[in-house]
């Protein structure tokens, strides 16, 4: 990997010798990690005067334009002294895309939808952390292809050795779904009739069943205002009959 090729400038090398370099960070909503990232590196910058050769802007791949930063990242800004209660949310742009000379995202997710929208700019795009680590990143990567290819070997060998019995399995296997499938049939068909057999009782139940729900005095947590009204109506006429019951039952 040898990020910024084109404008001179590589990790680890003396940077900007007089360029003018766009950055541009990118996350979901632009509330939160990338405009943080924006303000930071804009401090930063201003502290070590490179402000002027270096710009640096965010945006999101699912913002709502016009959002604020989160409180949570503005308070968390405050704290180390720079103000991000201005931050407006924008929505990433391929033209964006293409100006920047470098997009660092948040997440591997985000670099795989930037690059599908803009793939002519795929070699200047990278997560914020494969950028800085960008030997470690090359060093997995390596490690990643060479444990697939023991893990294909191994696969090949062993397929060489057990195929024979692996195949007969898989093929007993299917014999033994195909007989499955046709119980299961032959099953559900026996319920139907069953069910048809008590259907006239079934019936009779429900209807019981529903007289019973009658029984109940009806929740109204989370319902409108009239349901609240209809309960407590209820409650009251229910109230009145349980003390004439209970007027009934003293001596």
């Amino acid at each position: 990997m040898t990020p910024l090729e084109p404008v001179g400038i590589l990790v680890g090398r003396e940077p900007l010798e007089g360029v003018l370099m766009k950055v541009l960070f990118v996350c979901t909503g632009n509330t939160c990690r990338s405009s943080m990232a924006e303000a930071l590196l804009r401090a930063l910058l201003r502290r070590r005067g490179l402000e002027e050769r270096i710009t640096v802007a965010s945006a999101g791949t699912a913002a709502s334009p016009g959002a604020p930063a989160t409180i949570a990242a503005v308070e968390t800004l405050k704290e180390m002294g720079i103000d991000l209660s201005g931050h407006v949310a924008r929505t990433v742009t391929p033209e964006e895309v293409r100006e920047a000379d470098l997009v660092l995202t948040m997440t591997r997710e985000h670099k795989r939808q930037l690059r599908e929208l803009v793939p002519d700019a795929g070699d200047k795009i990278y997560t914020l952390k494969e950028f800085i680590l960008e030997e470690a990143v090359a060093e997995r990567e390596r490690r990643r292809a060479e444990l697939r290819r023991a893990i294909e070997a191994k696969r090949r060998k062993f397929e060489e050795v057990h195929g024979v019995e692996i195949e007969a399995l898989r093929k007993r296997r299917e014999e033994l779904m195909e007989e499955l499938d046709r119980v299961e049939g032959l099953l559900q068909a026996w319920e139907r009739l069953e069910e048809e057999e008590v259907a006239e009782e079934r019936r009779s139940l429900d209807e019981v069943e529903a007289a019973l729900s009658e029984l109940d005095v009806k929740d109204p947590f989370g319902q409108a205002l009239d349901v609240y009204r209809s309960v407590a109506g209820e409650l009251s006429e229910l109230l009145e009959r349980l003390i004439s019951k209970l007027e009934k039952s003293t001596p």
